[in-house]
């Protein structure tokens, strides 16, 4: 039984060895089929293990192709990434703004207007008259005086002055004609003389015609007042 658990083992370690040697002579680790690298893998556990002489130059042999898978194998670290941001897209312009003014309100109207307008000066005072052209004389009047009134006067535009209107007169009764009828005439003649023009009667008297002669004194306004009584 024991020779049979030597025997297997010497077995299992040559096949181990020549293993290790095809494993060691070939130049790229893609090129290890499945077995191979199985048993590179049992090399590896070996090495690592035991640092027998006989195992050395195997060991440095692994050691240094291992070195460069892993050299091959490793990955380079990713490079830096910059990003670059662009920037943001202009805000769109703005829409038109369309605005509505109302339209003012009208103005006031304006306040309305005093206009104060000062007088004029008075005109100057107009000069005084200081000549005249009356009227004739009126009649004598009951109270003994007459009148007269102002037709033109100068200067020109004048006023005032002292015109002289008025005079003193011997006042005398106006006739009855129809009283001095009466008295002189009618007891010749009744009415029939009534009317008879003063002329008429005067030429009686002066040819003294039915005596009439005695009636000389009879002035002739009297006889003016005869002949106009009714």
């Amino acid at each position: 039984m024991q020779l049979n658990h030597i025997v297997l083992t010497s077995a299992i370690v040559g096949a181990a060895l020549w293993a290790s040697v095809s494993a060691c002579s070939s130049s790229d680790p893609n090129e290890l089929t499945s077995d191979t690298q199985t048993t590179d893998e049992e090399l590896r556990r070996h090495c690592e293990a035991s640092e027998d002489d006989d195992w050395k130059e195997r060991c440095v042999a692994w050691r240094g192709r291992s070195s460069d898978a892993g050299q091959k194998d490793a990955t380079p670290p990713p490079a830096p990434t910059t990003t670059t941001t662009a920037p943001p897209p202009p805000p769109p312009p703005p829409a038109p703004t369309t605005t509505t003014t109302a339209p003012p309100p009208p103005p006031p109207p304006p306040p309305p207007t005093t206009t104060t307008t000062a007088p004029p000066p008075p005109p100057p005072p107009p000069a005084t008259c200081t000549s005249f052209t009356y009227s004739a004389w009126s009649a004598c009047q009951s109270n003994g005086t007459q009148t007269r009134t102002v037709t033109t006067s100068s200067p020109a535009g004048c006023t005032g002055g002292a015109p002289v209107l008025s005079q003193a007169c011997v006042y005398t009764p106006p006739l009855d004609g129809a009283a001095l009828y009466t008295q002189y005439c009618a007891g010749c003649h009744g009415t029939s003389k009534k009317g008879k023009s003063a002329a008429t009667t005067q030429s009686a008297i002066s040819n003294n015609i039915g005596g009439m002669g005695s009636l000389s004194f009879l002035t002739s306004a009297q006889l003016a007042a005869i002949a106009a009584a009714p």
